[in-house]
C-alpha cells in the first residue's frame, strides 16, 4: 500500500489517483478476506446484525473497520481473536446503551482494560492496535457530544482524543506512507485522565437526577 499512497501523493491526489488507491485498496482487501473468511464473516455477522436491529451507522463503522483491516491480523486465530472483539464490542456501545451514559462509559472503560490484558495473554496484533485507538476515539467523541454539556469540558477532550488521529491522517497521505499510530504514555494517560472525567461528571449527573427517598416518618395515631 505505501506505494498506492506514494503514487497518490506524488499526483497530488487527483481524482484519476484516488481511484487507482481505492482500487488497489478494494483488491487487497478481498485478497485479506481469502485469506481470513472466518475473521471477515465475524466482521459482516456483527454488522448485520446491528442494521438488522436498526442500528445502521454503527453497523457499517463495525464492518468496514474489519473488512478494510484484515491484513493486519496476525497469530493463529482463525477469526478476530477474543481481544479485538473485546474492542469491537466498545464500538458498538454507542448503539446498544444510547441513554445510559453510565453503564455505557463502565463498559468502555472495563473492555478497553480487559482486551489490553487478553492481548498481551494471546497474541496481540496491529489490527488490535489499530481498533483500540479508533473505537475509543469513536465511543468516547460520541459520549462527550452526547452526554457533556460543558462546552469547554467537551471541547477540550474532544481536542486531546482526535489530535493524534489528525496527525496520523494527514501525515499518511502528506508523506506517501504508513505511519505509526503514536502512543506515548503521557499521552495515552492525558486521554484516559479525559475519558474518567467525562465518565464521573456524567454519574454524578444522573445521581443528582434520582429522586430523593421519602423519608416521612408515618405515626400511628
Amino acid at each position: 500500500m505505501n506505494a498506492a499512497l506514494a503514487e497518490l501523493a506524488n499526483e497530488r491526489w487527483s481524482p484519476g489517483a484516488w481511484a487507482h488507491f481505492l482500487t488497489l485498496s478494494g483488491r487487497r482487501s478481498l485478497a485479506d478476506a481469502r485469506q481470513r473468511p472466518w475473521a471477515m464473516g465475524e466482521g459482516l455477522g456483527l454488522g448485520a446484525l446491528l442494521w438488522a436491529s436498526g442500528h445502521r451507522r454503527a453497523g457499517v463503522l463495525v464492518t468496514s473497520m474489519v473488512v478494510s483491516h484484515l491484513g493486519m491480523l496476525e497469530g493463529p486465530d482463525r477469526g478476530l481473536g477474543w481481544a479485538n472483539r473485546l474492542t469491537l464490542v466498545r464500538a458498538m456501545l454507542p448503539a446498544l446503551v444510547p441513554d445510559r451514559p453510565v453503564a455505557g462509559a463502565a463498559a468502555a472503560l472495563l473492555t478497553d482494560l480487559a482486551d489490553g490484558r487478553v492481548a498481551r495473554r494471546t497474541h496481540p496484533t496491529a489490527f488490535g492496535a489499530y481498533a483500540d485507538s479508533i473505537t475509543d476515539l469513536v465511543f468516547w467523541s460520541w459520549f462527550a457530544a452526547r452526554h457533556e454539556p460543558d462546552r469547554l469540558c467537551r471541547t477540550a477532550c474532544l481536542s486531546v482524543w482526535l489530535a493524534p488521529s489528525l496527525t496520523v491522517t494527514v501525515l499518511y497521505f502528506a508523506r506517501g506512507r504508513s505511519v505509526d499510530y503514536p502512543r506515548p504514555f503521557a499521552y495515552r494517560a492525558l486521554a484516559v485522565g479525559c475519558q474518567v472525567a467525562v465518565a464521573l461528571r456524567a454519574a454524578f449527573r444522573e445521581f443528582q437526577r434520582q429522586p430523593a427517598p421519602d423519608r416521612r416518618v408515618v405515626i400511628a395515631s
